[in-house]
């Protein structure tokens, strides 16, 4: 008995305690397929170009295997001060919110903490979650998809930015379907359905937010069997996308930065705001949208700039 009070008290005092008052309606904006806020009636005309912030695998917890995460909480305090400062129209962070999965019992103080963190930034500038692996495990269940959905909202949904069209999608589904088929085949009918059906409105742009990128390199060779998403399961998909418009995938879960394409359509892997595994800094990445393309670049926590500016040229492109 009194071991397990110890523990207890252990793993209350790791990570920064919370604070202040975390508003749970921020992290649960996405409810059904929808999010909050970002409808097509709000958000579904071209106003000129925008940029959004994408992030990925904040990972609290993985510096040391969950028994601190001091150091991911900071990289996260940091990244909301630039947010703050930047203003972009949304910002994204694209799956592994923590290291512990839901099972463990460091994760829902990891939550909490990352909850924390985020709330801090500015109401106005939405906030959209993906989940990664950590997040509902390599092979997703029922139970954990439920507690995904129970502390962030639903775990695939579609919105709307400044005339663009925005899928997020569960992708440890496409990786491991096994434990949850019907889950996964009531997303990928979802999926199907609203790539193909036409909005009011033609989207300036489609893109695609997963936790896993669908390929590192090549989207009609197998190349890892841990770091992509399998191939059996991914051509139709890519092949979807490719025929309806999708201008760029964006994911995470590689821990580095990769660029691939695939008949003109964009992969973009990104680096981790938490532990990297290459060369780059913990940071993110800065994606301009026009209404021709985008462009974007990733900055390391040490190199973001002070504003975000669109030159005249720019603004009339």
């Amino acid at each position: 008995m009194i071991h397990a009070i110890v523990f207890i008290f252990l793993l209350l005092s790791l990570g920064q305690s919370s604070t202040g008052k975390i508003n749970e309606n921020y992290f649960h904006k996405a409810k059904g397929t929808r999010f909050e806020g970002m409808s097509f009636n709000e958000e579904g005309s071209w106003q000129g170009p925008f940029f959004f912030i994408q992030m990925a695998d904040c990972q609290l917890g993985m510096y040391e295997q969950n028994r601190s995460w001091d150091k991911e909480v900071e990289n996260l305090e940091r990244a909301v001060d630039h947010i703050n400062r930047l203003r972009p129209k949304f910002v994204i962070v694209c799956g592994d919110l923590t290291h512990a999965k839901p099972y463990k019992k460091a994760y829902p103080y990891q939550v909490r903490d990352y909850k924390n963190a985020m709330s801090k930034i500015s109401e106005d500038i939405p906030l959209v979650c993906v989940c990664g692996n950590h997040d509902v495990g390599n092979k997703p269940t029922t139970q954990t998809i439920q507690s995904y959905k129970d502390n962030f909202g639903s775990h695939y949904f579609s919105f709307w930015a400044g005339g663009t069209q925005c899928f997020v999608l569960n992708s440890s589904l496409y990786c491991n379907p096994s434990n949850a088929k019907k889950i996964f085949q009531k997303q990928k009918a979802w999926l199907e359905q609203e790539m193909i059906q036409s909005p009011p409105q033609p989207p300036v742009h489609r893109f695609v937010f997963t936790h896993h990128p669908w390929f590192i390199k090549d989207a009609e060779t197998a190349a890892s069997a841990y770091y992509e998403i399998p191939l059996e399961r991914r051509l139709d998909a890519v092949r979807l996308f490719v025929n309806q418009g999708v201008t760029a995938c964006f994911a995470g879960h590689y821990h580095r930065n990769c660029y691939a394409s695939y008949q003109g359509m964009e992969m973009i892997t990104t680096n981790a705001l938490g532990k990297p595994f290459g060369r780059d800094p913990s940071g993110f990445r800065i994606v301009k949208v026009f209404e021709d393309g985008i462009d974007h670049q990733f900055y390391g926590l040490d190199q973001v700039p002070q504003s975000i500016e669109f030159t005249q040229e720019e603004v009339n492109l």
